[in-house]
């Protein structure tokens, strides 16, 4: 009887704010799997990540550390739009469970699996709907730490803290948690110059009172299960890639002849799993590869990537235009690690460069 009472009176608050403010506009309810409308704070709740993420020294001392690796993890997921994942249907809400076993969910499934995430690790932490560019509406997490207000995108894993004067969200149109959701009712909707202090009643409007939240129960599993992800077909597809985006190569280049760099590749495949674990500065990869050096012109990068589909990976390597290189001495190197994470979550390094022989 709570559920459909605030269900009627979330719709009937929907309609007064969003005639008030056509540029911003609020959702209370949302449509889950099953068809069903949700109140959208039941989304909420905190849920934990895989305990790899989490070292077992975790503390204050080094907790951006651990906000970062689980944001990291939280974008590798793949991203698929609602009409794609539930074959047509638009802008259905997944549960966490579920959108961990299908791998594929949109910005609300990224964010609140995010939020979800930062909750259970003891941060304060809060979905923000609004307007991002170049994405179009999108979801965001807004975390209350010490060193203030930090923005986080939950489809890429970069954040930036509220201060910052450029931001890829662009505005902010409401917020939520478990407990309420608020609107913006502030003149502006610029996430650096917003006021986030959600008891400001003159900044924002909740949905409950003080006296009247009922603390909806939520939808989500109190503990999230992972399956360790299969090393031996990683080992697979991480050669698969490599074989498949060499023959590509070769075969953007049919009018020339392809020559392939082996001493090259050895040193950047040793490089890239140090690259995963955050633990190389450039000036060491510039060390690594200083012998190389000596005797070539060395141009290439790394290219760091969630797993979806081999396509998406070959589209990405076909957009560096690393293939056009016409000089008759140039040389090519290229390598793949995947780095697996809990539920066939994988992290995809590409490393593509050429060598060009100094005279």
């Amino acid at each position: 009887a709570v559920v459909s009472t605030q269900s009627t009176g979330a719709a009937a608050w929907e309609l007064l704010y969003n005639s008030k403010n056509a540029q911003r506009a609020v959702r209370c309810l949302v449509t889950d799997v099953n068809g069903k409308s949700v109140f959208i704070t039941r989304y909420i709740g905190p849920q934990n990540p895989p305990a790899v993420l989490v070292p077992e020294d975790h503390t204050l001392k080094n907790h951006l550390t651990t906000l970062q690796s689980v944001a990291k993890f939280v974008s590798l997921i793949p991203y698929y739009q609602d009409s794609i994942a539930f074959s047509g249907k638009c802008d259905i809400w997944a549960t966490s469970e579920l959108f961990l076993k299908m791998l594929a969910g949109d910005e609300e499934e990224h964010a609140i699996l995010l939020c979800n995430y930062f909750l259970y690790l003891g941060v304060d932490s809060y979905i923000v709907k609004g307007i991002g560019i170049p994405e179009g509406e999108t979801c965001y997490v807004l975390t209350k730490l010490m060193e203030g207000n930090v923005l986080w995108n939950p489809s890429t894993g970069t954040y930036h803290p509220q201060s910052r004067p450029y931001h890829s969200l662009a505005s902010v149109h409401f917020c939520f948690n478990n407990e309420n959701i608020w609107a913006n009712i502030q003149s502006y909707d610029d996430p650096g110059r917003l006021d986030f202090n959600f008891n400001n009643n003159r900044s924002w409007k909740p949905f409950f009172s003080a006296k009247e939240n009922p603390r909806l129960s939520t939808v989500q599993v109190s503990r999230l299960e992972y399956i360790e992800t299969n090393q031996s077909a990683i080992q697979i597809l991480e050669n698969n890639l490599e074989k498949m985006l060499m023959d590509k190569i070769m075969e953007w280049r049919e009018r020339h002849v392809t020559r392939w760099n082996r001493h090259c590749r050895v040193i950047m495949r040793q490089l890239l799993p140090q690259l995963e674990a955050g633990s190389l500065s450039e000036e060491d990869q510039m060390s690594a590869i200083s012998e190389i050096m000596n005797s070539y012109h060395v141009t290439g990068f790394p290219i760091n990537m969630r797993y979806s589909d081999a396509n998406t990976i070959i589209e990405s390597v076909y957009s560096t235009n690393v293939h056009v290189a016409e000089d008759t001495s140039v040389e090519f190197a290229l390598t793949v690690y995947i780095h697996p994470y809990p539920n066939n979550v994988l992290s995809v390094w590409i490393y593509v460069g050429t060598l060009t022989k100094k005279y």
